[in-house]
This record gives structure tokens, C-alpha cells and sequence, in this order.
């Protein structure tokens, strides 16, 4: 299984919002609630445009398999992630947000919300460590 990754482009707009809201997606997500068409095409266009945000899309012999968004501030990188519903059970997660990890040049963090096991152990496999929890939050990074 070949995992490879690209830049989103224009057109990844649709399979993005697919993804955000699949229910598992959602039940996982600090905001649970569905996203419409027009505010995800908007969050999706500005996202594109800033110079501090990239958006990646995994994928798994060539098939669009998930995403992981990499945001920099204050000198270091956040990372996002969403495997494609069709994709999960694979150990593809781990894989994904291990590769772009290792592409980051700043100290690389999540912020995880606690029931998000499948998140955690993400979070784990790829080094991050527990530095604190704010409320619901799990903040994870390198030491």
C-alpha cells in the first residue's frame, strides 16, 4: 500500500466536506454540528489563502484515503486530521500523520478532544506526549 501525499487543491472542497461531516467525523470534532455547503466552501477558500495553514490530502495508491491540515503560530505546527470513513480500521492514521509530521520544521502539536480515542493513540504512535488538558481538551505535543 503506497501512501503518498498532496497539497488539497481547488477541487478537494467537496470530498473535505464529505468527510467533516460522516458522524463518527463529527461525534469526534469539537464542533459536532453539521456544515453546510456555503460556510465549508468559505472556511475552505480562506483556508487555501493563508500563508500559515496547509492543507494535505493522504492518499493510498493514488485513492484520496484522508487529510491532515497543518496550522503554524508561535512557533510550532498544529496538526488536524480526518481519515476517509471508508479508509478507517487500516492503521492508515497513524501512517498519515506520521508522514507529514516528519515533513514539519517547527515542534509539532494537537489539541485532541478526550474522547477521541482513536485520535489519542494517533497522537502517541507518532510521538506526541500529553503537556496538558484544558477542560475537554487533550493538548499533545513533542517535549
Amino acid at each position: 500500500m503506497g501512501l503518498t501525499y498532496r497539497r488539497a487543491e481547488a477541487r478537494d472542497w467537496k470530498i473535505l466536506l464529505d468527510w467533516r461531516n460522516d458522524p463518527v467525523t463529527r461525534q469526534n470534532s469539537f464542533e459536532t454540528g453539521e456544515v453546510d455547503e456555503a460556510s465549508h466552501r468559505s472556511w475552505f477558500e480562506r483556508s487555501m489563502s493563508m500563508d500559515t495553514r496547509r492543507i494535505y490530502i493522504l492518499q493510498v495508491d493514488q485513492v484520496d484515503a484522508g487529510m491532515v491540515r497543518a496550522d503554524e503560530q508561535d512557533g510550532s505546527v498544529t496538526l488536524s486530521w480526518n481519515v476517509a470513513p471508508n479508509m478507517r480500521g487500516k492503521g492508515l492514521g497513524k501512517r498519515m500523520v506520521q508522514l507529514i509530521k516528519e515533513a514539519q520544521h517547527l515542534p509539532v502539536r494537537a489539541e485532541i478532544k478526550a474522547q477521541n480515542v482513536p485520535s489519542i493513540k494517533i497522537a502517541e504512535f507518532c510521538g506526541l506526549v500529553l503537556l496538558k488538558t484544558e477542560g475537554d481538551t487533550l493538548i499533545y505535543g513533542e517535549k
